[in-house]
């Protein structure tokens, strides 16, 4: 599976809160090419539920796997327990990490292996844009924006959507910016 759209959008798609946490990728052509999906263990996890039934959802550990429409993991997304601990990010070739650094700035840190920072990503306008850096500049966005819905308990029911926009990027930067973007909503956008 080719990871090679400039346009994703990203859509939660588990409803209740205490159930395991989905996310549907869609390309620029409105096909699904990946799903971010949570391991059973840690969204079973009662220390997990307890937790998020205290509304002390930052601090939970989650295992999540991004898997092609054919089942294949692309990436897992590791997080311990912990206040706003960095997330592994890890790929068949290598490990990313995402650092979070702190709830008001809203800046996220991308490092590779060796300490080298791959991007740097500023939220602006509440936590709903979002831009990502490297060291030639911008090069992505990340929008969130809500879904019109004809009626009030479609809206109150459907999850707002993220548009993830790049000029150009790599394999790796785009598995680690949809793995940031759901960070973004699991730390900042969380109902």
């Amino acid at each position: 599976m080719q990871l090679t759209s400039n346009y994703y959008k990203l859509q939660r798609e588990s409803i209740h809160p205490y159930q395991s946490r989905q996310f549907g990728i869609i390309n620029k052509e409105d096909e699904r090419v990946a799903t971010f999906e949570e391991e059973p263990s840690t969204s079973s996890d009662l220390g997990n539920q307890f937790l998020n039934l205290i509304n002390l959802h930052p601090i939970c550990s989650f295992k999540m796997k991004l898997l092609t429409p054919n089942q294949e993991v692309l990436a897992r997304l590791i997080k311990k327990k912990g206040w706003y601990n960095s997330i592994l990010v890890q790929t068949k070739d290598e490990n990313i990490t995402l650092h979070f650094k702190g709830s008001i700035s809203q800046n996220i840190f991308a490092t590779d292996e060796n300490g080298t920072t791959l991007f740097h990503c500023t939220g602006k306008n509440m936590a709903s844009d979002f831009s990502i850096e490297s060291e030639q500049g911008k090069f992505a966005t990340i929008h969130k924006r809500s879904i019109a819905a004809p009626t009030t308990k479609e809206a109150w029911l459907s999850e707002d959507l993220y548009h993830i926009r790049a000029n150009e990027w790599t394999k790796t930067e785009v598995l680690a910016i949809l793995s940031t973007t759901v960070m973004i909503d699991l730390y900042y956008h969380r109902r």
